[in-house]
């Protein structure tokens, strides 16, 4: 297993389509987007979200060899007042990766890209309270709870809270090994 993190340019668009469908449809509940809805986005689709990435936002992915395994995805705000912050979205690693810290890696990755921007100043994110290993996992890399929404999503007849988390910009940003 050589697992590495680098940014999605166009050419991973149906990879990237691929595993962002597969991880709608095995995790609803962790996402504010459906299945439904974002499968009616075809290739192209979803080359405009990478390639729209590179302006304010980027996506990663984590790779097993070739096998895209991970994905994780960084929007800065655009507008004057609020562009000092940014947020974290679409985090998923397959299953079967799952307890072998490529989440982490995927995560520190993120966070270093986001805060090599010298404007990030905080980092966003939005949790569903029932993923304990996504609650551990973010809390271990010092995001902090600033609230959270009861009845945020309603899946398949079930409500789900969502907790939101924030990331301050640290005064030395560590160097990641990806």
């Amino acid at each position: 297993m050589a697992i590495f993190i680098r940014r999605l340019g166009l050419a991973d668009s149906q990879v990237y389509q691929e595993i962002r469908l597969t991880s709608l449809a095995e995790s609803p509940a962790s996402f504010g987007a459906s299945y439904q809805e974002e499968s009616r986005l075809d290739g192209a689709g979803f080359a405009t979200l990478i390639d729209a990435a590179a302006k304010t936002a980027f996506v990663l992915g984590a790779f097993d060899d070739d096998a895209l395994i991970g994905i994780c995805r960084f929007t800065q705000e655009e507008r004057r007042k609020t562009r000092h912050r940014g947020s974290l979205q679409s985090m998923y690693v397959r299953p079967a990766y799952g307890g072998q810290g490529v989440g982490s890696l995927l995560l520190q990755q993120a966070v270093a890209e986001a805060f090599a921007n010298p404007d990030i100043q905080l980092i966003l994110l939005g949790v569903v309270a029932d993923n304990a290993a996504a609650n551990r996992l973010y809390e271990r890399l010092g995001f902090e709870e600033y609230g959270a929404l009861p009845h945020y999503l309603l899946v398949s007849g079930n409500y789900y809270t969502m907790r939101f988390m924030a990331l301050k910009r640290p005064a030395v940003i560590p160097e990641t090994h990806a």
